[in-house]
């Protein structure tokens, strides 16, 4: 078993405790973040439908959290990530959209905007 399996294994099974702890479909930060690690784990393995998949749920949850207009980091950092895996995927447009949409910026815990622009071209 690789390295890569071998986290995707760890954060599934901390997504199952955080589920067992927070509930499997209450909305909980602990629980969004796992499902962002598992769905880094599988960009890394270039699983990029399961990558997709983890990562517009854990999107969905931390929206929930934080509010579907929040600029909390977690969401911008998330719709970055998104991007690029759809990027990968070929699906350029879509993911365009999300950097417009997310204005390439986070707003920090301090209130600082930084830039968070990635590398698509116009």
């Amino acid at each position: 078993m690789g390295k890569l399996d071998k986290a995707l294994e760890k954060h599934r099974e901390s997504l199952e405790i955080y589920r067992a702890i927070h509930g499997r479909v209450k909305p909980h930060p602990d629980t969004a973040r796992s499902l962002w690690n598992i769905g880094l784990v599988y960009h890394m393995q270039k699983n990029l439908n399961q990558a997709a998949d983890f990562l517009e749920q854990s999107l969905e949850m931390q929206r929930i959290v934080h509010g579907r207009s929040s600029k909390h980091p977690d969401i911008t950092n998330l719709l970055c990530w998104v991007a690029e895996v759809y990027e990968d995927q070929g699906r350029r447009d879509e993911a365009l959209a999300i950097c417009e949409c997310n204005n390439n910026t986070y707003e920090t815990s301090d209130g600082d905007l930084s830039d968070r622009t990635i590398g698509y071209e116009r």
